[in-house]
């Protein structure tokens, strides 16, 4: 089984993804990251990157990237074509082999967990059995994405708004709202209500198998 985890920046997908191996059987558990993922392309072809971008550190590429909308297409244009590749093969490769599994029950299944904000933009919505969407709201992932990266606000929210104009999350969420293959968590209240959202949701996944 593939779940998919996706949402807006800041939204509470890194903290998702470790409630779900604190509750569920983590020995048959897998996990791709696409920001790991990312980070490692970008060290593959960091001298590529440099001489394209002249830049000379990962820093000087994200604010370079992040400046403005002309830059990140640019930039995504490169790297997004080897990302999507390389998750497509592994998801694939997942899959084949859960072809050969007699497990059925979702606590005892080898499962596969997609960590991917882009998920649609890369669509790989396909080769997921379930997605969950995270969302909060704009205040909230503001203040987080300033306390966790440590960023002034202009900075963070220029972020928000180059993402949103690359992955329309809104629209994303109307769509699928009553798609049965998605689940909708809100993260807008404490750590205790998002965990408990997290369990139910879990709970509902592991009864529509």
């Amino acid at each position: 089984m593939i779940i998919g985890i996706t949402g807006p920046i800041a939204s509470g997908k890194d903290i998702l993804l470790n409630i779900m191996l604190k509750n569920l059987n983590k020995k048959n558990i897998s996990i791709i990251d696409a920001d790991i993922e990312g980070k490692e392309l970008v060290q593959i072809y960091w001298k590529d990157i440099e001489k394209m971008y002249n830049v000379n550190s990962k820093q000087e590429l994200s604010k370079l990237v992040f400046s403005n909308i002309e830059n990140l297409k640019n930039y995504n244009n490169y790297i997004h074509p080897k990302l999507s590749s390389i998750l497509k093969k592994k998801l694939l490769k997942f899959a084949g082999n859960q072809k050969n599994s007699n497990c059925h029950k979702f606590n005892n299944q080898k499962l596969l967990i997609l960590n991917c904000a882009l998920l649609h933009l890369f669509k790989l919505e396909f080769l997921c059995n379930k997605i969950i969407f995270i969302d909060s709201s704009p205040e909230l992932r503001l203040q987080r994405l300033i306390n966790r990266n440590n960023l002034c606000e202009e900075s963070a929210k220029n972020i928000i708004k180059l993402q949103m104009l690359i992955e329309n999350y809104t629209s994303i969420k109307k769509i699928k709202i009553n798609d049965k293959k998605y689940s909708i968590i809100e993260n807008n209240a404490g750590l205790t209500d998002f965990e408990t959202s997290i369990t139910e949701t879990l709970d509902k996944i592991s009864k529509n198998l």
